[in-house]
């Protein structure tokens, strides 16, 4: 995964990760339930660190990241439960 950090507050991201992350999100924020947002971002929060997670959704916590890293580390990422 390309990505860099410049310095605490910015990061260059790959144009192609860039796509991914966009649709990502735009998935994500136009999800229909709490649910949906818990199993899209359990597919993404193991594979990308939460500051860029938070670059691409504002307002999305810490405590959401890492609820998600766990959730897809126990049931699988992606998993229904």
């Amino acid at each position: 995964m390309k990505y860099f950090c410049i310095d605490q507050s910015n990061i260059i991201v790959d144009s192609k990760l860039m796509t991914v992350m966009t649709g990502f999100a735009e998935a994500y924020n136009n999800a229909e339930s709490t649910f949906t947002r818990r199993v899209i971002l359990s597919i993404v929060a193991p594979q990308v660190d939460f500051k860029l997670l938070s670059s691409f959704i504002p307002g999305i916590t810490l405590y959401r990241y890492t609820a998600e890293r766990t959730h897809a580390s126990e049931y699988g990422i992606g998993a229904l439960v």
